[in-house]
């Protein structure tokens, strides 16, 4: 199994003449890396659609100008990435084609062309290093289901197999478990999870890479029967989410899925983290008890971070809304006391999540929050998640410059059609009252805290309903903290005021 991809570039002068140099380099390295002949036509257009745009717009037709094409490939997919010194624009800005316009309105189209050829296109400012556009084309064929006979893609029996707890064995994961991982995933959740878990190649890279620790459990005949992970932010972090967790159907009786957490949260322990997190669903209670008996404390609510087709079976049935969820923190250590400059209004209850986490904070006295922006360098980053339709915004670092950033990001993610964005905001930097509010200007509200969340640092956490209808009757809260959040959360939705 190949552990690292494959990387290539090339140069090449500003000039519409090179375009088939281009497209012919980069279809060769599509075809060794496995790609069909359609998703290689595929490839074809998007290339030849965002060099046309990056020679005509970008760099003006300057034939004195060079781009630099960079591709990479690994076992799962290919990504191309475009990178140039043109004319600054801002992507939230450019036009949405739409199939059904006038034939003669084509603004737009070559976006909407690449979008509809690839699996992700993105657009990265680098500041005074350039732009660069990030093409990905997955391997299809190289997805759990391509790697899957119909015998193992057909329903689960409906009874479970018993077997006594001395008949398997919970250990770290290997490279080998990757492909049965996959399967597991697609045999508990359909295609309903995150797209990485379904390559079973990512999931080793990702545990090579220290952006997850997996466990699994396999039984006595070496079959495998559950897997959960550790899930960090980057490498390194000293904050993990318990996650990525999930039983075959014929083994949901036998106590693996706690058994799976209890020793992550052991993991967690001895690689010396300040804690882990969980997110529990909404929709029913016993999830969220099972975190509150592992000693883990409600800190946030997440509004419709899951998709609206889950289906709970005999515990709650099928979602009737996004489902939405529980943060909890469960402290490894006592760290150092920090000061937090959470806005005015949250003061309170930012005071009392630390304190039922057990965790040292010290809150100023109102009017005491700096009312100027720094001179420091502005640090926002930004990502999404197709398949719960969501996206995440974190922001470290705040100036004169920060908050039209974040405003220009907010705005592109809308018309993106994004359901929710969470916004993590470092609540140890001093401008972050002033900056909360701004937030608030556009239609952010409270979703709750995460401790060490902001490039570890204590973080506020936002959260913007992108046209979301949340039904808070259908949330069903288990803690007293939960209950309570969920009313000062609701209190602060706009849209229920």
């Amino acid at each position: 199994m190949n552990m690292g991809p494959n990387i290539s570039q090339m140069t090449i002068p500003s000039r519409m003449a090179y375009l088939s140099a281009v497209a012919a380099y980069v279809l060769e390295l599509a075809r060794t890396a496995g790609f069909e002949e359609n998703e290689i036509n595929q490839i074809h257009l998007a290339v030849e659609e965002a060099v046309t745009n990056v020679i005509r717009h970008g760099l003006e037709m300057n034939p004195d100008e060079t781009f630099t094409i960079v591709c990479e490939l690994s076992d799962c997919d290919m990504q191309i990435r475009i990178r140039e010194k043109g004319v600054p624009f801002d992507p939230s800005r450019l036009p949405r084609y739409s199939p059904d316009s006038p034939l003669e309105d084509s603004s737009g189209l070559g976006t909407f062309l690449m979008k509809e050829s690839m699996d992700e296109v993105r657009y990265v400012n680098q500041g005074r290093q350039g732009k660069e556009l990030c093409l990905v084309k997955r391997l299809k064929k190289r997805r759990i289901d391509g790697q899957m006979d119909s015998g193992e893609k057909m329903p689960p029996p409906a009874e479970s197999q018993s077997l006594a707890p001395k008949e398997y064995t919970i250990r770290a994961l290997i490279p080998e478990d990757a492909i049965e991982v996959s399967k597991c995933a697609y045999r508990a959740y359909g295609y309903t999870y995150a797209d990485y878990i379904y390559y079973p190649e990512k999931i080793v890279e990702y545990n090579h890479s220290g952006l997850m620790a997996s466990l699994v459990a396999v039984s006595g005949d070496g079959e495998l029967m559950g897997h959960a992970a550790l899930k960090f932010p980057y490498p390194n972090a000293p904050i993990a989410e318990i996650g990525v967790a999930f039983v075959k159907p014929k083994f949901m009786r036998l106590g693996l899925f706690n058994m799976l957490i209890n020793r992550l949260i052991e993991k967690g322990r001895s690689m010396g983290l300040a804690g882990v997190t969980g997110i529990a669903v909404t929709s029913h209670p016993i999830s969220q008890k099972m975190a509150s008996q592992q000693g883990s404390r409600d800190c946030g609510i997440f509004l419709g971070a899951f998709p609206s087709d889950l289906d709970f079976k005999s515990l709650a049935g099928k979602t009737r809304q996004k489902e939405s969820g529980v943060l909890s923190f469960l402290s490894f250590n006592r760290t150092e006391k920090r000061d937090l400059f959470p806005p005015a209004e949250h003061r309170e209850m930012v005071k009392r999540l630390f304190r039922e986490m057990a965790i040292s904070v010290e809150i100023p006295e109102t009017g005491m929050e700096v009312q100027s922006h720094s001179e420091n360098p502005s640090r926002i980053e930004s990502s999404t998640v197709s398949v719960l339709n969501t996206a995440e915004i974190l922001v470290i670092d705040y100036n004169d410059s920060t908050f039209e950033e974040l405003r220009d990001t907010w705005r592109r993610i809308r018309l993106e059609k994004i359901d929710v964005i969470y916004l993590f905001l470092n609540m140890e930097n001093p401008h972050c009252a002033r900056f909360a509010e701004q937030c608030k200007g556009i239609g952010f509200f409270f979703s709750g805290v995460l401790p060490s969340g902001a490039s570890r640092k204590h973080a506020l956490i936002l959260q913007y309903l992108n046209n979301l209808k949340i039904d808070y009757s259908l949330i069903k809260p288990y803690s007293k903290t939960a209950q309570d959040l969920i009313k000062y959360i609701q209190a602060s939705d706009p849209d229920n005021t």
